[in-house]
């Protein structure tokens, strides 16, 4: 494993957390989630507050969302070769089919919006197709159709079907694609606005978040908010079931539970650096395959756990960061400089990647936790894929395919402003 991927103490909560009480700099005022979230909302298109979204839509504005959810599928193949999750190749027929199943040919005139809940966790994908889109047959863990994972109870606004019948396009507050109908049950625009806006909710701390009820275990992504119903000195948990293609509810007593809390977490350095070491060493999964986190969930779930709503990509988080460094044009030195300044929670940006900061070792090195996949060793200019797929803590020496250190590939920081 890379130098640069601790192993000894600055992999433990207790080394930063020690740090954080000493430091006479840490600035301990809390900042007001709502108006970052404000802030936040204004600087992307990717954050939805579902509570707003209309009954209807006209064919363009559908037609669009759809297209865009295709992101680099949408003008065409890449020149990429793909394959399922067999290894076999993934051919033009195929690929054809999948744009095909989108049914954008049938797209009514006035789209008029269907309210459904997930009754699991599953996946949003950018084509409605079961067949995987693997770029590597011998490593099959990184579905270039993966959007993103959802939770279970999670609300969509469902948009259009697919030809087959088999997926539904819905629009989630944060990532928008297709998912199998098996997982969705739909309900009346009030049912689905007490998921979007619970009066009463519990927030589930980490991604290992787990509650059991009607003998099922469901597990929840950190931050994700659960509605409740206050009920005597136990309060319930408001669940739905598909009974007969119907939404049929179920209430279910919530006893002490250590995996959630009745409110987000204050929004301070110690508990960003507390959250974020719930996550060391959880598996890396691409757009939350596998029930892993990649590096933009990491954070994103991190925050929410805290109320702070970021985007789901890390380069619309990199827009949306209320205050901003940039990096490029400065030297290693300059940039070193300018993280060493940076407060406790702050993201690190590079293209395509984004880590949070944890401040500097003992030795004076800025140092990060992030949900890393892979690293690069280079010997006499020919460089080997080192992979990772977990969450680590590291400094910031290790190298891109490019041979190029990660202190030279960050684009920026984001961070807010009572914390600078």
């Amino acid at each position: 494993m890379s130098e640069s991927i601790y192993t000894d103490e600055r992999a433990t909560l207790k080394y930063w957390m020690d740090k954080l009480y000493v430091d006479e700099n840490t600035i301990w005022e809390e900042i007001d989630a709502f108006g970052v979230n404000k802030r936040i909302r204004k600087k992307t298109k990717t954050l939805r507050d579902l509570s707003k979204f209309p009954n209807k839509l006209r064919f363009d504005e559908a037609q669009e969302m759809i297209l865009e959810a295709e992101q680099f599928f949408r003008d065409g193949k890449p020149a990429c070769e793909y394959y399922d999750s067999d290894g076999s190749p993934i051919s033009e027929s195929d690929f054809k089919a999948a744009k095909e199943n989108c049914n954008i040919e049938n797209l009514k005139k006035n789209i008029i919006v269907r309210y459904a809940l997930t009754i699991r966790r599953d996946n949003l994908r950018l084509l409605p197709t079961e067949k995987n889109f693997f770029d590597d047959k011998n490593f099959l863990h990184y579905d270039d159709l993966q959007g993103t994972a959802l939770d279970p109870l999670e609300p969509v606004a469902v948009l259009h079907e697919s030809v087959d019948g088999k997926f539904c396009f819905a629009v989630s507050a944060y990532y928008t694609g297709w998912i199998v109908e098996d997982a969705l049950i739909f309900t009346d625009r009030a049912e689905w606005i007490r998921c979007v806006r619970p009066k009463d909710y519990i927030v589930a701390l980490s991604d290992k978040a787990i509650l059991t009820y009607d003998n099922k275990v469901l597990q929840f992504q950190g931050g994700k908010i659960l509605p409740i119903i206050p009920f005597g000195f136990l309060d319930q948990i408001y669940m739905p079931q598909k009974i007969e293609e119907k939404l049929s509810k179920i209430t279910e007593d919530i006893e002490e539970n250590d995996d959630f809390d009745y409110e987000p977490l204050s929004f301070i350095p110690w508990t960003v650096v507390l959250t974020a070491f719930d996550y060391i060493d959880y598996s890396y999964g691409w757009g939350g395959m596998e029930g892993g986190v990649d590096c933009s969930s990491f954070v994103m779930n991190v925050y929410r756990v805290m109320g702070i709503n970021l985007p789901r990509d890390a380069d619309e988080q990199e827009k949306a960061m209320p205050e901003s460094v940039k990096l490029t044009n400065l030297t290693e030195e300059q940039r070193f400089e300018e993280i060493k300044n940076a407060p406790v929670g702050a993201l690190l940006f590079s293209r395509n990647h984004v880590m949070l900061y944890l401040g500097t070792d003992d030795n004076g090195e800025p140092s990060v936790i992030h949900a890393l996949s892979s690293y690069y060793d280079f010997q006499n200019g020919v460089g080997e894929k080192h992979y990772v797929r977990k969450v680590v803590v590291s400094d910031l020496h290790f190298k891109n395919s490019q041979n190029v250190e990660m202190i030279n590939s960050l684009t920026s920081i984001g961070y807010f402003k009572r914390w600078r």
